[in-house]
């Protein structure tokens, strides 16, 4: 796993990705409710920017999820 923060949409938000044992990107999440002034953090999903991969035997990309993607 992986935790990098940054803004998104005006927001601050931290990217948490999942990646497999052959370093592929299995999945990112990202969380918001940073709360500046009182300088303490609530995480929260934001599920528009929410990415689901899976990968078959030969590394091909078997489905790709976000919020633009159906199931």
């Amino acid at each position: 796993m992986k935790l990098v923060s940054g803004s998104f949409a005006g927001r601050t938000a931290a990217t948490l990705t999942n990646y497999d044992v052959l370093n592929r990107l299995k999945g990112m999440n990202a969380l918001h409710n940073l709360n500046t002034a009182a300088s303490t953090w609530t995480p929260s999903l934001l599920d528009d920017v929410k990415e689901d991969v899976s990968y078959d035997a030969d590394d091909n990309i078997l489905s790709y999820l976000h919020p633009l993607t159906t199931k």
